[in-house]
């Protein structure tokens, strides 16, 4: 009986050593036979594969056409709007309106500062720098404090300041004190002995240690030294000639001619008047009283007659004056402000009121000084009358 071995895969007949070769014959007959078989099954099972390459049109591959025609055609960028996302709304958009987070929709939205975390804190503490300051008119309502022209020095320090002064103490007063610090104090109620109540300005004036180049040092003086004054004489031997007192008029004081330039002006006759509020006008003086040495009047302004030094004085009468009115009479050369004087009414009710200022100026012949006044409330009512409503002017020097 012939040996019956088979291979392992498919279990195929294969020829054994053992065997005759009229055994194998019928084995080899079954082995061609089951290869034929799993050959045929194998070509049924291809023929029923798709190529290795594809051949379909669209048309042949069910709904792909319809898959196609909801995707962005390739190489074109989509034009898309706001509106088109489910959870924005931007109806009623105005210029300049953000998209903000309102709830589950994005909607258009006006910037609240109030709502940036710390703004309103680094807002009450910010400062502009007064070298940012560099064009631009100030608005007085919008400064903190405006200077006044009065000034009381301390025995000391702040809280060194007597009962006497603290009552001459307004909104605007200058305070020194004998460290050589300034100090504008805020008003508002505030202690007037305690810095705290104070703006404290910048101190200019440097200590002697610090200035460099100081004058002394030549002529055998100590250098960075404040010499004595008999020191300095002998080591300078100065002579009358040498700082040109040759040229000097030895007549006696009480001797020479003195002509002053001086003049009184007010307004009578033009009525009561009033101003929009937060604008700096003019005053119509309308009568020249006093005129002397070449002093006159043209359109509401005086006419400095020759230069020199003058002393200002004006005023103005405002009745009513509203409550919470802030008044200010303020002095102008040639269109420019140089000093002025201010009252607020904190009583509950209107008052009436006299607001003066004064001051020194420093002009050439043909300079024109005139009166203005300014209110925060526009029913504040400047009266006529010479003796309210003012402004006299004097060289310096006059009695």
């Amino acid at each position: 009986m012939a040996v019956d071995t088979r291979e392992p895969n498919r279990n195929y007949p294969v020829p054994d050593p053992e065997n005759l070769i009229a055994e194998e014959f019928p084995r080899l007959a079954q082995a061609l036979e089951m290869a034929g078989g799993d050959i045929g099954a194998l070509f049924a099972a291809v023929a029923a594969k798709a190529p290795l390459s594809h051949t379909h049109t669209i048309s042949q591959i069910t709904g792909l056409q319809a898959a196609l025609d909801g995707k962005q055609p390739l190489g074109s960028r989509p034009s898309y709007v706001l509106d088109d996302l489910t959870d924005v709304d931007t109806a009623g958009a105005t210029t300049y309106q953000v998209l903000a987070r309102i709830g589950s929709q994005w909607i258009p939205w006006t910037v609240d500062l109030g709502h940036s975390t710390g703004f309103a804190a680094q807002l009450a503490t910010s400062v502009i720098d007064a070298a940012q300051v560099t064009t631009g008119v100030l608005d007085p309502a919008r400064i903190p404090v405006l200077a006044a022209q009065n000034t009381i020095v301390s025995t000391g320090a702040i809280a060194n300041l007597s009962s006497a002064q603290q009552d001459q103490i307004a909104t605007g007063t200058h305070v020194t004190t004998t460290d050589g610090r300034r100090w504008i104090y805020k008003g508002g109620g505030g202690s007037k002995t305690a810095e705290a109540s104070y703006i404290e300005l910048a101190d200019v004036t440097p200590e002697w240690s610090v200035i460099a180049n100081k004058p002394f040092g030549a002529f055998g003086l100590t250098l960075g030294a404040a010499p004595d004054l008999a020191t300095a004489k002998t080591a300078l031997a100065l002579v009358k000639g040498d700082v040109g007192l040759s040229n000097v008029d030895n007549t006696s004081d009480l001797d020479k001619t003195k002509q002053y330039a001086c003049a009184f002006a007010h307004r009578s006759g033009g009525g009561d008047s009033t101003i929009a509020a937060n604008t700096w006008t003019r005053v119509n003086l309308g009568t020249l009283a006093i005129a002397t040495n070449g002093f006159s009047i043209s359109g509401n302004e005086l006419l400095v007659p020759k230069t020199g030094i003058y002393n200002v004085n004006a005023s103005i009468y405002v009745t009513p004056v509203p409550a919470g009115a802030q008044l200010y009479c303020g002095i102008y050369v040639n269109g420019s402000q140089q000093f002025f004087g201010t009252l607020y009414n904190a009583a509950a009710g209107a008052i009436m009121e006299t607001v003066s200022c004064a001051g020194q100026i420093n002009v050439g012949a043909g300079a024109k000084v005139a009166l203005y006044w300014y209110t925060t409330i526009a029913s504040s009512v400047l009266k006529d009358t010479p003796s309210g409503t003012y402004i006299t002017i004097s060289q310096e020097g006059a009695a």
